[in-house]
């Protein structure tokens, strides 16, 4: 019985080793990107990377939002960002050709957005500050260096915070 308790054991700790050494490339890439403040636009095989620069040359919006957190009131604060469908536009993506956007945060999380809501004017943002100030990353306590932000959505329950790329499918 011991034999076999300490087998399942060890098949356990290689699998844990295994899949951490095969996720640790894209743990650190990911992690580049959240450092180089970028912010990958996939669709299919091809991506293109935008920069914070990139973004503020698109056109920023800036607007209000709730931010709705656990066991805290809701506090109205301004944004800036770029609407969605402007960077998706960009990077050469028609929207209307497809059916679900989805954001993946640094941390592997993702929120998936219909195509219609993105293609919605004033309602899908990639935003980079908050109050005039840039958002702090994870480690710095912040949201950032991107956020989505759905203005239409009262509860604040459909952001991606720390955003790193998105998909278009």
């Amino acid at each position: 019985m011991k034999k076999w308790l300490i087998g399942i054991i060890v098949i356990l700790v290689l699998a844990v080793g295994v899949l951490a050494w095969l996720n640790g490339d894209r743990v650190a890439e990911k992690k580049k990107i959240e450092e180089d403040a970028a912010f990958v636009v996939k669709l299919q095989d091809d991506s293109v990377t935008y920069h914070l620069s990139d973004l503020k040359e698109m056109g920023p919006d800036t607007f209000s939002a709730v931010l709705k957190t656990n066991g805290k009131d809701p506090i109205n604060y301004e944004y800036e960002g770029v609407e969605l469908r402007k960077v998706l536009s960009a990077a050469g993506i028609d929207v209307a050709q497809y059916d679900t956007v989805i954001l993946t945060a640094i941390d592997g999380y993702s929120v998936a957005y219909s195509a219609e809501e993105v293609l919605q004017e004033k309602n899908v943002y990639l935003v980079y500050a908050r109050e005039g100030e840039l958002l702090e990353t994870g480690e710095n306590g912040g949201r950032g260096p991107y956020q989505t932000i759905v203005a239409s959505d009262q509860f604040s329950n459909r952001r991606c915070k720390f955003a790193v790329e998105v998909e278009v499918r």
